[in-house]
């Protein structure tokens, strides 16, 4: 019986890993400038090959966008699962991807890309981003998907004199990123309107 249950278990995490590593494969194709091929091996490690099936650099940005597909591919996993029934393994789940700062390390094409591929991989995406990350670009490619968009504002009790003031517009509507002089020390959450 163990015999039997390891057997499968291993079965199934083959699947698995095939599954995620094919995911991963087709967004590096569409969005990646290289030609390569990706790799999951039995340790999670995720490998880009050239097509001498030598190992490639990757840069900092690869390696996010990289990190970015394997997360989202997992969530694409688990929900397609989610109604499985089985008499051993668990079914999957559908859970929102939570991703903070996903555009900080890549240029104006990745930055499309992800944008493109993160919104197909669960059927609800969070991001938190920063103002730099919030660009033009990202977001002509997420708006038709963005359903709520919230403002996180930092409240200090300290004084803020001399310390520049942040805002950020957002459909013609000013919002505060920090105030000075604050009753509180925290952060607060805006729905945009």
């Amino acid at each position: 019986l163990t015999s039997r249950l390891n057997g499968r278990l291993q079965q199934e995490e083959e699947a698995a890993r095939a599954s995620i590593e094919k995911e991963i494969d087709a967004i590096v194709q569409s969005v990646m400038r290289k030609s390569v091929k990706v790799t999951l091996d039995k340790n999670y490690q995720l490998k880009l090959t050239d097509e001498r099936g030598t190992e490639a650099a990757k840069s900092t940005g690869e390696n996010q966008l990289l990190g970015l597909a394997f997360t989202g591919a997992i969530a694409k996993y688990a929900k397609e699962r989610a109604d499985l029934v089985d008499d051993i393994l668990l079914p999957g789940t559908i859970a929102p991807l939570v991703v903070d700062s996903p555009f900080g390390h890549l240029d104006p094409v990745y930055r499309r890309g992800v944008a493109e591929f993160l919104p197909k991989l669960a059927s609800q995406v969070i991001l938190f981003v920063s103002t730099s990350q919030a660009s033009d670009v990202v977001m002509e490619m997420l708006g038709p998907k963005i359903q709520h968009e919230y403002v996180l504002t930092r409240h200090n009790q300290i004084d803020g004199q001399g310390k520049p003031q942040e805002h950020i517009e957002i459909h013609g509507k000013t919002y505060d990123l920090t105030i000075y002089n604050s009753e509180i020390d925290g952060t607060r959450i805006t729905e945009v309107m």
